[in-house]
């Protein structure tokens, strides 16, 4: 192979696959999850273990029985449609390696492929217009952005729209070869299906363009939207309807406007409470312009991209008319979003993909340039600093991130922890189910591929439950063997009097006096640590890494007179039992 074809080797195939390669890291480092994936990891679950019931005379047994939609169905419903699409994708590979990895980090790694092959698309096809230099900086911009490589393999809604929505929007990329037709019937599609914001972005890009005459309504417009509404509807109206079995007086949801059909359709639902009701306010509210002075420039991590490679590629010869008309239905549709008062990073993550290519588009300019203008030169030192500066930042955030999932740690410490014989009863708190206690880590450890296989032993039942009148019962406690907790089994005396009248202490009333020790350690912000001040825990939570930290620390107060800024370790899950085996001796 010579040189020049080793070069076009690299440009073509490895560096498009810095992104898949990284999303799997990302996943192998942080395999656990949390309450916002729960919905969809427990309904993929549920269709791989106990599959569709077939007679839909007893659906409403099977899923009251088996599934956990029904015993913990959240505030509004949610789309079955993609679980049950990554259900059928993941079950030939899950079969494959059920003796090797837990089918969790198997159907995460299939939704984190799918997502990363469509930016793939999307570089292929910025490729395809402005060059292979361009396409090649917008893979490496791409790649330094720790919040599209952690969450691409997460089953949140937004994820299971970010591959759709990727796939349309490079097909709204200028170019006097774009069809966006095929953008606007995913669009369109994943709108219905998945987030209803999708919604906002398909009007102001389909506006931006027909306004400057890039698009006819009759040509393009109608007929993929009406493609993207009819092929949408069914599968949500049908899917949903059955799962949620809205017509049965049983069912936890009514969707408005739809119900006297006894249909569900949960994206509708979900606005209509969000939207219209403004309920989602009660979750946290955010001055208008958050999703400029901080989600965005989060999210694309790199601020001199923020700062000089957009800017640089408004100005550029050449590709500024492209950049403005990439930029600016993008501006409008974040502004647009930006009135409602609930703001989060993934409402809007579906336009980081054309803010990085814009990104691209002026490193590119200034690699070009490099040879013209010193000036130029010292740009290119300036953007390669800044994306290892990035690179390094995302890799921090992946460390402190991997170790924010004691609930999943907790599941996977207890089947070390406790005994593997006879029938044993083992309570979660909301806490540990909120950080990782899946139903898949409840059948199986997650694992390396050498590790050895630990599944749940045939006696162990973990229990869920939440309700206070329930939690308040010391019939309830007397058939709990174990139980893990977010919340400290051995409080303070302070904290006992802030909690005299808590729902807390009402359930350690009726739980009795049981004994406890810590279980999972995790990361506790950062602090200054003064001279004298004992600092430990580092290798239970960073493993071997946590040994190289302390040799470091250590010669580092050595130098300070004994400061030390470093992590802070506290303990995050308790497991608290009867005695036999639980460790040292507690009471409450």
């Amino acid at each position: 192979m010579t040189a020049l074809e080793w070069k076009s080797f690299v440009a073509d195939k490895l560096i498009p696959l810095l992104i898949p390669s990284l999303v799997l890291l990302h996943l192998a480092l942080a395999p656990y999850t949390k309450v916002e994936e729960s919905f969809n990891l427990q309904a993929i679950h549920d269709i791989l273990t106990y599959g569709i019931p077939k007679d839909r005379a007893n659906a409403l047994e099977v899923f009251k029985a088996e599934y956990d939609h029904f015993s913990f169905p959240g505030v509004v419903p949610r789309s079955f449609v993609g679980a049950l699409v990554l259900a059928g994708a993941s079950s030939l590979p899950v079969k494959l390696l059920k003796d090797y990895v837990n089918p969790q980090v198997v159907v995460r790694a299939v939704l984190g492929l799918f997502n990363s092959a469509a930016l793939i698309y999307f570089g292929q096809h910025a490729k395809k217009i402005y060059g292979a230099s361009a396409a090649n900086w917008y893979y490496i911009l791409q790649a330094t952005q720790f919040h599209i490589l952690f969450y691409a393999s997460r089953t949140l809604p937004n994820m299971f729209a970010f591959g759709l929505t990727t796939i349309a929007l490079a097909h709204f990329i200028p170019s006097p070869h774009s069809s966006p037709k095929l953008g606007i019937y995913l669009l369109t599609l994943s709108g219905i299906l998945f987030r209803s914001e999708i919604a906002l972005l398909l009007t102001v890009l389909v506006s931006y363009l027909y306004v400057n005459n890039k698009i006819r309504l009759f040509r393009d417009v109608l007929p993929a939207g009406l493609l993207g509404a009819i092929v949408g509807l069914g599968l949500t109206l049908t899917i949903d309807s059955f799962f949620w079995q809205s017509a049965s007086p049983l069912t936890p949801f009514r969707t408005p406007f739809l119900e006297k059909y006894g249909l569900t359709w949960p994206e509708l639902a979900a606005f209509h409470f969000n939207a219209l009701q403004g309920k989602s306010a009660e979750w946290g509210t955010e001055p208008w312009h958050w999703y400029f002075t901080n989600a965005l420039p989060r999210l694309l991590m790199n601020p001199f991209a923020v700062a000089g490679l957009i800017p640089f590629a408004l100005g550029a010869h050449g590709i500024k008319e492209d950049v403005a008309n990439i930029i600016l239905p993008t501006i409008g549709f974040v502004a647009g979003y930006s009135a409602l008062p609930h703001k989060e990073w993934r409402f809007v993550v579906y336009v980081i993909p054309q803010l990085t290519l814009c990104a691209a588009l002026g490193a590119d300019y200034v690699w070009r340039n490099r040879m013209k203008k010193g000036v130029f030169m010292g740009l290119v030192v300036v953007t390669t600093a800044s994306i290892m500066a990035s690179a390094l930042g995302s890799a921090g955030m992946l460390l402190v991130s991997s170790l924010n999932y004691p609930g999943g740690f907790a599941v996977e410490k207890a089947y070390t922890t406790l005994p593997m014989e006879g029938n044993v009863t083992v309570h979660f708190d909301v806490g540990v189910c909120m950080t990782g206690a899946t139903r898949f880590l409840q059948d199986e450890a997650i694992k390396p591929l050498w590790g050895e296989r630990k599944t749940k032993p045939s006696g162990w039942t973990w229990d869920k439950t939440e309700a206070p009148s329930r939690l308040e019962s010391k019939d309830f406690w007397a058939g709990v063997d174990y139980y893990l907790t977010s919340i400290n089994p051995a409080p303070s005396e302070d904290e006992v009097e802030k909690a005299e009248e808590s729902k807390l202490t009402r359930v350690r009333k009726a739980a009795g006096p049981w004994r406890s020790e810590p279980l999972v350690k995790g990361w506790g912000g950062v602090r200054v640590y003064r001279p004298g001040e004992e600092v430990g825990g580092y290798e239970d939570l960073f493993g071997r890494w946590g040994v190289v930290l302390d040799g470091v620390k250590e010669r580092v107060r050595g130098w300070t007179g004994g400061w030390w800024v470093g992590p802070v370790v506290r303990d995050m899950v308790w497991v608290v039992g009867r005695g036999g085996g639980v460790g040292v001796p507690e009471d409450w």
